[in-house]
């Protein structure tokens, strides 16, 4: 680890910064670090300059930000701002700037307490099937040129009997796209007037992350909550297959 009169090693003592003592300093930042002044960033810098020599190793009289670009850590200050941004959107959803940056809560999923509803109705095990099945109708929406895209198509029979489909924005993934698309079709399966509906999907991913217990995903949230045990006529499948694409 280190030899008789070195001290400890810089790498154990970064480490020790990054997952306590900036941790501790940036406890609360949400608050204090939104508006960020000369005197603040001063007294953040003087409790960063201590870790940076004992990192590097080097003089006393080397400047602080030589040493933070040597041993690779970002002014303390920017950490704090960083982390004010991160709560005010994702935690209070509020819009906040970072880096002369504005970033809006609208634009971010909003995490879901795991504890809305009592456990035994997140038991959707007869609503899911996780397992790979064959299936001769599979449909996914994707354009690479224009975005990405979400649709599904019901059939009763070979006949189509109803349709929708949804342009996303050019930041959603394939993931969210996917998700998007499952969502309107349980919505339309619980308002329809059929008796057994199988909805089937080529996204294993989706229906994993659905069959999971715990998921603060709000998308997955509404999914579940629309395919509760007590409806009995609704079925999500994971098919195998090629997928059909149309526009």
């Amino acid at each position: 680890m280190s030899g008789r009169g070195w001290g400890i090693h810089p790498k154990l003592i970064k480490i020790w910064y990054k997952t306590v003592a900036e941790r501790k300093v940036c406890y609360a930042a949400t608050i204090w670090a939104k508006n960020m002044t000369n005197q603040l960033k001063g007294k953040l810098s003087i409790i960063q300059r201590y870790y940076a020599l004992q990192i590097s190793k080097a003089y006393r009289t080397s400047p602080t930000s030589a040493l933070l670009t040597i041993i690779g850590l970002e002014p303390l200050h920017l950490v704090a701002q960083r982390e004010s941004c991160y709560g005010n959107v994702i935690r209070l959803h509020k819009d906040s700037k970072f880096n002369n940056k504005l970033y809006r809560a609208s634009d971010f999923e909003q995490i879901v307490s795991q504890w809305k509803e009592a456990p035994w109705k997140k038991i959707i095990n007869k609503q899911v099937d996780g397992k790979q099945t064959k299936s001769t109708y599979t449909l996914m929406v994707l354009n690479r040129k224009k975005g990405v895209g979400s649709a599904f198509v019901a059939y009763q029979g070979n006949k189509e009997t109803h349709g929708w489909k949804e342009t996303l924005r050019n930041s959603n993934s394939i993931y969210q796209a996917e998700l998007n698309a499952i969502s309107p079709a349980i919505l339309w399966a619980s308002t329809s007037s059929y008796t057994n509906i199988e909805i089937h999907t080529d996204s294993e991913t989706s229906v994993k992350s659905i069959y999971k217990f715990f998921n603060n995903n709000p998308l997955i949230y509404k999914i579940r909550k629309n395919i509760q045990p007590e409806n009995q006529r609704k079925k999500l499948c994971n098919i195998m297959g090629q997928s059909t694409y149309r526009e």
